[in-house]
């Protein structure tokens, strides 16, 4: 949520979100309003979750629970497919532009996606494929360059990291995971590619890989000068 989405939040009656986006929308609505979780988040309350049955199901049960409310939702990479399900549902919506995590949970962390002399270009890919969908080629990616940002790629993190060196990609290339970007709990960890797999990282985060995440422009102090100069 970005400075002038709020307001479109501010009289909502109940809010289906996902996992990843709960807490944000939390603080956006009203605090009568009611909230249904569409996401897959195990640890949810009973009351509140509608764990693994998907937000088409979701807004199916607030039209039967609360016929005629004003619903919102905080997407995660499914925005094609929730607008789909909105439309076949009959229901109407509208779009609000937001500012991406691809950029944005770089962008927190000081590291900017693409850097002069360092990266002229960036890749973005998702880290989670359901059954039967195309694999992503990694080593396509790997001999590419540039930035690549990982979204929901944590718990493919080593099988990703060993992807790209498999690839070509150097094991010493820097990565970052940005946890809860903007958030009250957000934390960056940086470690090199070759030790993405043993690094305890948390979802929901975004994972950037790559020179530039060596970077931290925030600081005048940069994190590795010796990646700038090689």
């Amino acid at each position: 949520i970005v400075h002038g989405q709020a307001q479109h939040l501010g009289n909502v009656l109940v809010a289906v979100v996902h996992f990843q986006g709960c807490g944000v929308v939390a603080r956006a609505v009203a605090g009568g309003a009611g909230r249904v979780h569409a996401g897959q988040k195990q640890q949810l309350d009973h009351h509140e979750a509608l764990a693994g049955t998907g937000f088409a199901a979701a807004f199916g049960y607030v039209e039967g629970e609360a016929a005629g409310v004003v619903a919102a939702l905080a997407g995660f990479g499914r925005g094609g497919e929730e607008a789909i399900a909105l439309a076949r549902a009959g229901l109407a919506f509208e779009v609000v532009p937001g500012i991406s995590s691809v950029v944005a949970a770089p962008a927190a962390a000081g590291i900017p996606v693409t850097h002069r002399g360092v990266s002229a270009a960036f890749t973005v890919v998702t880290g989670h494929r359901q059954q039967g969908e195309t694999p992503v080629n990694w080593d396509a990616l790997a001999k590419f360059g540039g930035t690549i940002v990982v979204l929901m790629g944590v718990a493919e993190r080593g099988f990703i990291a060993q992807a790209l060196i498999d690839g070509g990609l150097s094991p010493a290339t820097p990565v970052a995971a940005v946890r809860s970007a903007t958030g009250p709990t957000e934390h960056v960890q940086r470690c090199a590619l070759h030790e993405l797999a043993h690094v305890a990282v948390q979802a929901p985060a975004t994972l950037v890989i790559g020179a530039v995440a060596a970077l931290d422009v925030r600081s005048e102090i940069l994190h590795d000068l010796a990646v700038l100069g090689s």
